[in-house]
């Protein structure tokens, strides 16, 4: 999505250093915000509901990426008249790239962002294996983000092209959450939740002080 993203935003505003390191700030700081805020959100849900929201995130995803042209389209019919308006001023086009790019891309790196801490909750079964499920998970994530750049990049835009990998990607999106939603609901059928409520240690009880001779 990164890739695509960019590519796409950039027909708008151009390949300069401003454009690039305005629409990747945009991009990261929305995956940092997706991170904190869904991070404190699945915190007070329980580790039960972290399968059904990372399903439920990732068909967000998905869905936005549908609709992701047309806002492309609109940012572009926006931005060219402040363009030709601004007299080339820096600043201006730089605030009105970020301001252009924060309004399609802040929502779904959001979403992006929030599914690494919300599947981490549901990984986690204790605090003594956090430390290797974390890592694990976080290794599993990079290889799978330079699968996807090279996939991408050697197959999906020479093969494909950029609107259609951008669909596909929409498409595999869906899948994956509607997926997760279904063992969502399996494992609920199959008392998953309660089994771990149970498994919980229990307050350690204290002996009664004999009683006084």
């Amino acid at each position: 999505y990164q890739i695509l993203w960019l590519r796409k935003l950039l027909l708008v505003f151009g390949s300069t250093v401003h454009a690039v390191s305005t629409v990747l700030t945009v991009f990261f700081g929305g995956l940092a915000l997706g991170s904190w805020l869904f991070g404190r959100l699945i915190d007070r849900r329980g580790a039960g509901a972290g399968l059904r929201w990372y399903g439920l995130l990732e068909a967000g995803v998905g869905l936005y990426a549908f609709i992701t042209l047309p806002l492309f389209d609109a940012v572009q019919s926006l931005y060219i008249p402040i363009y030709q308006a601004s007299g080339f001023s820096t600043t201006v086009l730089v605030a009105a790239s970020f301001a252009c790019s924060a309004a399609i891309l802040l929502l779904p790196t959001m979403l992006l962002g929030g599914t690494f801490p919300v599947l981490s909750r549901f990984l986690i079964r204790s605090h003594e294996k956090r430390g290797g499920t974390i890592a694990g998970l976080y290794a599993i994530n990079t290889a799978g983000a330079m699968a996807g750049t090279l996939l991408i990049y050697y197959v999906g835009l020479p093969v494909l092209g950029l609107v259609r990998s951008l669909l596909c990607a929409g498409v595999v999106n869906v899948g994956l959450g509607a997926l997760c939603l279904v063992f969502d609901q399996h494992l609920k059928a199959l008392g998953f939740q309660t089994a771990r409520r149970e498994a919980a240690p229990a307050p350690a009880k204290t002996e009664p002080a004999p009683a006084a001779p």
